[in-house]
Formats: C-alpha cells, structure tokens, sequence
C-alpha cells in the first residue's frame, strides 16, 4: 500500500498571484496615505483571490469540492475502522473483566486460606511458647538457671517465626500484568479551590481557566462586567471588506 497522497492545487497563475502579494507583504510600509490606500486595494484583491481559492478546495452545495469529498472518504474509512475496533475492543474488554473477577475470587480464596492456617500456626506458636515458658520456670525453680534462659530464648524465637504464605494458583503468563487505574471524582468544587488559594499547588494544577469561555464572555458585554482575577483586553481586529 502507497502512503503517498496526490497533491492538487490551484492553477499557476492563481500561485503566482499569492507569491507576489506575500512578496509585497514583506517589504509593505506605509509612507503616505496613499500608500495606506493602495494597500486596502491590494488585501481587497487578495480577498477576492482567497474567495476563489476556497471555492477551488471546498465548492459548492451542488457541487461540493475535494475538501468534502476527501472528508467523506476520510469518514467512511474512519466509521470501516471503527466498526471493527469497536466490536473487538468490546470483547475484549468483556473477557478481560472475566478474567479479572475470576483473579479476585481467586485471591479471596488464597488470602482466606492463608489466614486460616496463619491463625492455626500462631496458636501452635502460643501453645509451644506456653510449653517453653513453663519448663523454664520449672528448671529455675530447680536452681538450673542457664537450661531456664536457654528455653525462654526458644519461647522468644517463636514471636519472629516466618508468616505462612500460600503461593498465588493464578499461573503468571509472558505479557501479562496488572496495573491498577485510579479515576479522579470532583467532590466539592469550592474545597478545591479553597486549597488551590491556600497555596496548595497540586489543586491548584486541577483548575483549569477556559480561554473560550471567558472569552466569549467579554466580547457579549464588551469588557464592561468585571470578574475577579480576570482582566479583558481590548485587541483591535482591522477588518477590510470586498467592494461589490
């Protein structure tokens, strides 16, 4: 398969109009006002040219240009795609929450088992070091000091016996991992951003300013309403038309 696209574009005379004006954008100044309305002339100019341009790429209602039809192509390519990943990507996702709900049951089963024999063995360790404990005081009593320290020692060992652990009957396969997720939950806004204004400044990484939405704000009442921490400034957008 080729990944090679045919590039299409204007007709030379259409590339050549838009190499003279960008030339003449960059040596542009302005000495007299005639100069000044020369220059409207020319945007004016290159306006009618970019109408054209968008034409060439776009088309028309009736007869759409390459742009649409690129984009239906590129779409139905895209929803093929997503037709069979969405299908696959389903399953597998329901097969893997099987295998991750058996794995747990599994575990349960495991950490169950070992705590009961655990609870078996620390009893077995209680009763031994009971044993321990009362033959030493025994032989102390007997005057045999050195057998009492030796048996209160092995009574004492007792309390640093290894944990019982029972090995995992999940077998571990090549590839094959678990990685836990955690999901953030917005719980309180206002704690959050009391934190982030306290100076805490991972909450403060959590708040997001919205450009677009503060911006669109500003230009419905033309910078008039104040809101704290935000200041609207003025930019000045010269805007020429085409003469009809």
């Amino acid at each position: 398969m080729s990944n090679e696209i045919a590039m299409i574009e204007p007709e030379p005379q259409t590339k050549d109009q838009i190499d003279r004006f960008v030339a003449w954008s960059e040596s542009f100044q302005i000495r007299h006002v005639s100069d000044r309305e020369n220059a409207i002339r020319i945007i004016q100019g290159w306006k009618r040219l970019r109408e054209k341009i968008v034409l060439f790429y776009s088309g028309t209602r009736e007869e759409p240009g390459m742009k649409p039809l690129a984009y239906q192509t590129w779409k139905k390519i895209c929803d093929s795609e997503s037709f069979f990943l969405t299908r696959g990507d389903a399953a597998e996702k329901f097969a893997k929450n099987v295998i991750t709900r058996f794995d747990s049951e599994e575990e349960e089963k495991r950490k169950a088992k070992e705590a009961l024999l655990q609870a078996e063995k620390d009893e077995k360790d209680r009763k031994e070091r009971e044993r321990f404990l009362t033959r030493a005081e025994k032989a102390e009593a007997k005057g045999h000091v050195e057998k009492a320290e030796a048996l209160r020692e092995e009574a004492t060992m007792l309390d640093y016996s290894s944990p019982v652990q029972i090995a995992s009957s999940v077998p571990k396969m090549k590839g094959v991992s678990t990685v836990s997720r955690y999901k953030a939950v917005l719980v309180s806004m206002m704690d959050l951003i009391k934190a982030a204004a306290d100076g805490n400044t991972t909450a403060f990484s959590f708040l997001e300013f919205r450009q677009g939405v503060a911006d669109r704000f500003g230009n419905d009442n033309k910078g008039q309403i104040p809101v704290p921490g935000v200041k609207f400034n003025p930019i000045d957008d010269l805007r020429i038309g085409v003469k009809s």
